[in-house]
C-alpha cells in the first residue's frame, strides 16, 4: 500500500496567520496539523503503467512521422492521423487519472460485459466531461499526467510544424 497526505481544512482564523511557505518546509498542513494518511490501492500502479505505454506510443508514432520523408503521403492525412492517436493517447491517459485520483463520479456498477453499445457511448462521454470539469486539478497537481500530456501535445506541435514546413 503506498500513503499519501490528506491535508485537513482550516480551523479558524488562527491558522490564517502562518506563514505560507512553512508548509513547504514541514510536514504539517496550514493549521499546524500533521496530515492524516489515506490509504491509496496498489492497484493503481498498473494505471501508471497504463499511462507510461500510452504515451510512449503516441510519442513513438509522432517520433516516427517527424523522422520520416513527409512528401510520401498527403499533410492533411499526416495531421489527421496524428491529431487523432494523439487524442485518443490524452483520452487514455485522462480516463486513467479519473480512476487513480477518485475523481470519478460515473457509476461503479457499470458493467462493460452486458453494456450495449448505445449505453457504452454515453459512458464514454460521461467520461469525457468529467475528465474535461476535473483538468484543471490535472494542472495544480503537476503530476505525471501532465507531464505525459504535454508530451503527447508538444510531439504533435512537432508533427504539424514538421509537415507543414
Amino acid at each position: 500500500m503506498i500513503l499519501a497526505g490528506n491535508f485537513s481544512a482550516c480551523h479558524g482564523a488562527e491558522c490564517h496567520r502562518q506563514k505560507l511557505f512553512a508548509t513547504f518546509f514541514s510536514t504539517r498542513d496550514f493549521c499546524g496539523h500533521k496530515p492524516t494518511p489515506i490509504i491509496v490501492s496498489e492497484n493503481h500502479s498498473n494505471i501508471r503503467d497504463e499511462q507510461f505505454w500510452f504515451t510512449a506510443a503516441v510519442v513513438g508514432f509522432n517520433t516516427l512521422i517527424i523522422s520520416k520523408d513527409t512528401d510520401a503521403l498527403p499533410v492533411c492525412f499526416l495531421i489527421i492521423v496524428s491529431g487523432l492517436i494523439s487524442l485518443f493517447g490524452v483520452h487514455l491517459i485522462l480516463t486513467r487519472w479519473l480512476v487513480a485520483s477518485g475523481r470519478s463520479k460515473l457509476d461503479p456498477n457499470f458493467d462493460n460485459k452486458t453494456a450495449t453499445a448505445g449505453q457504452r457511448i454515453i459512458y464514454a462521454w460521461s467520461e469525457i466531461l468529467s475528465y474535461i470539469r476535473n483538468f484543471p486539478y490535472v494542472i495544480a497537481e503537476l503530476s505525471g499526467s501532465l507531464f505525459y500530456l504535454l508530451l503527447i501535445v508538444l510531439t504533435f506541435i512537432g508533427v504539424v510544424c514538421r509537415v507543414l514546413n
